[in-house]
């Protein structure tokens, strides 16, 4: 019983604190600190994921789409994922944009890009679908790439995919191919 008391209190005096929230830094990046710092396109992307601060800009919507590609195997997926928050909340005149970046990173990096899009719920997914079938339908109709070529790259891009990733990237570019928006 003379145990009782002094355990009681410390359960008390715990439940009284304010939660604490713990933040990822298994990929390498300190959530925390990059939370905590300046305002950056990193801070904007995870106060994006993290649903800290969901404000979208056009200027930021500007820096991800050019982050996208040009930025590190640790950065890109953050960036990636923080533009399925302005995919479905795009301008008329941002679509092309968005429609260009997803297509190229989805060439340049399929591996990440499978990965990340079957994480993602299903509106966000629908929506990256339908901005690289855009795309898509934009070359073909050009006849200024086919999507045996489209294929090709992307297998030529997709180090250490194994044939299940090979065939879903195959199978993605022939549902982005067929997909017609209504």
């Amino acid at each position: 019983m003379k145990y009782f008391l002094p355990v009681f209190l410390v359960f008390l005096l715990s439940c009284n604190q304010e939660p604490v929230t713990i933040y990822s830094n298994i990929d390498g990046l300190n959530h925390e600190e990059i939370l905590s710092g300046p305002e950056t396109l990193e801070k904007h992307s995870l106060e994006l994921i993290y649903k800290i601060d969901t404000t979208l800009s056009n200027e930021n919507f500007q820096l991800l789409i050019k982050a996208l590609n040009n930025s590190s195997d640790e950065l890109s997926p953050y960036y990636f994922n923080a533009l399925t928050f302005y995919c479905n909340n795009l301008e008329i005149n941002q679509n092309s944009d968005l429609e260009a970046a997803l297509f190229n990173y989805f060439i340049y990096h399929p591996k990440s890009f499978i990965f990340n899009i079957k994480k993602m719920r299903i509106e966000n997914s629908d929506c990256f679908l339908i901005a690289v079938s855009n795309y898509i339908h934009q070359y073909l109709i050009q006849n200024e790439i086919t999507i045996i070529s489209m294929k090709n790259l992307a297998y030529k891009y997709c180090k250490e995919c194994s044939n299940e990733e090979i065939k879903f990237i195959y199978d993605y570019l022939d549902l982005a191919n067929n997909f017609q928006k209504e």
